[in-house]
C-alpha cells in the first residue's frame, strides 16, 4: 500500500523525534496546531479552553511518541487524543456546570454595518448566523462533535469513527440526529427568512 505524501511527512518528523530532535517535535506542533484549536472550539465552544485543551494533547502526544507504531496514522492518533480529552473537558464542565442564561460574548450581534446592502437583510443573515451556532452548541456532546467534524472539518465518517472509535454506522446515526435536531430548531428562523428576503 502506498504512502501518502502527508504520511510521509509525518512518518519522517516522528522518527526524527523519536531519534531525539526536538525541533522535529516543534515542526509537528505546527502541522496540527491550527486545526486542533478548531476541532477542540468545536466540542467546547470556548477558544480559551479549545486552546488548553489543544496544548493538553500535544503534551499527551510528547510523552507518547516513542511508543507511537504506525499502525495508524498519526493524524488519526492525534485526534483520537484530542476528541478524548474534550469528552472529559466537558464531562467535568457538566459537572459543575452553572446555568447563567446570559451570554458573556457577542451582544454585538445585531450590528448593522453600512456596506451599501439592504440593512434588513444584513440583519437577517446575522440573526441566521447567531441561531445556527446556537442550534449547533445545544446539540448533545457527540452529535456536536461529530457534526462539526464532518461538515467544519470536512473529515470522512470512516476517519471520524476512527477518531472517534466507534463503528461508521452510529456516526452516521449521531449525523442524522443532529441534522435533524437543526433542521427542527432553525424552521422558524429559515421560514422567516425565506419570507423577508
Amino acid at each position: 500500500m502506498e504512502m501518502s505524501s502527508e504520511f510521509k511527512i509525518d512518518k519522517d518528523l516522528i522518527e526524527r523525534i523519536q531519534g531525539g530532535e526536538m525541533h522535529a517535535f516543534h515542526l509537528l506542533v505546527d502541522r496540527y496546531k491550527e486545526r486542533a484549536v478548531r476541532i477542540a472550539y468545536s466540542a467546547t465552544s470556548n477558544l480559551a479552553d479549545a486552546q488548553d485543551v489543544a496544548q493538553e494533547a500535544f503534551v499527551r502526544i510528547f510523552k507518547n511518541i516513542k511508543n507511537f507504531k504506525f499502525n495508524s496514522s498519526f493524524s488519526t492518533w492525534f485526534y483520537r487524543i484530542l476528541i478524548n480529552l474534550c469528552r472529559d473537558f466537558l464531562r467535568r464542565k457538566s459537572s459543575s456546570r452553572i446555568c447563567l442564561g446570559s451570554k458573556t460574548e457577542g451582544d454585538q450581534v445585531y450590528e448593522l454595518k453600512d456596506d451599501g446592502a439592504n440593512p434588513a437583510q444584513g440583519l437577517i443573515i446575522t440573526e441566521l448566523d447567531e441561531n445556527i451556532q446556537a442550534a449547533i452548541e445545544e446539540l448533545p456532546d457527540k452529535q456536536r462533535i461529530v457534526f462539526n467534524l464532518k461538515y467544519k472539518e470536512g473529515m470522512k465518517i470512516r476517519e471520524i469513527a476512527e477518531v472517534m472509535g466507534v463503528s461508521v454506522s452510529t456516526i452516521k446515526v449521531h449525523l442524522f440526529r443532529a441534522v435533524r435536531s437543526l433542521q427542527k430548531k432553525l424552521r422558524p428562523y429559515l421560514n422567516e427568512g425565506g419570507r423577508s428576503c
